[in-house]
């Protein structure tokens, strides 16, 4: 079996400071909570073989975040792909992936991530606020062989719903 992790980047400036997309970063909050996701992945033992990010800063600022605050042993990649790459686009990159690995995790963005999952699900509409989280298994042993077929939702966690 395989796992993927899709995390979608946590709370954010509205703009950034030089009008890109693509440049902007996390609040005062956002960095809090990327820390505390990453805390919580650890203390229910969902921690990736390696991170795959978008390269959007606030993407990459919150695997990093998690991975540190989590102290995940995890490898780190970015993939500007995923910025703009539609669930098609993520499966591929998962086939394309070493069968060393057993749990990836891609950090994203909406509606990208939710429309990964409802294809999954055969569901319309997903709600995948920041910083959620949601773990799907592959039966699967080789990356090869993924595709949405062979997929079960194992969890989906929203950060409102961690909190203390």
């Amino acid at each position: 079996m395989k796992s993927v992790i899709l995390f979608r980047h946590s709370e954010t400036n509205y703009t950034a400071s030089n009008g890109y997309d693509h440049d902007r970063l996390l609040t005062e909050n956002g960095i809090k909570i990327a820390k505390k996701m990453g805390v919580y992945l650890s203390n229910i033992n969902i921690i990736p073989d390696l991170i795959i990010s978008s390269s959007a800063l606030r993407a990459k600022e919150t695997a990093m975040l998690a991975k540190y605050s989590g102290e995940w042993d995890s490898d780190f990649k970015l993939e500007k792909g995923i910025y703009g790459g539609n669930p098609d686009f993520i499966i591929n990159l998962l086939s394309n992936q070493s069968n060393n690995l057993d749990s990836i995790c891609i950090t994203g963005h909406e509606p990208h991530l939710s429309s990964f999952i409802c294809k999954i699900s055969n569901e319309h509409y997903l709600e995948f606020p920041v910083a959620s989280i949601a773990k799907i298994d592959f039966m699967i042993t080789d990356w090869n062989n993924i595709n949405f077929n062979n997929a079960i939702i194992d969890k989906i966690i929203k950060y409102r719903d961690i909190l203390n």
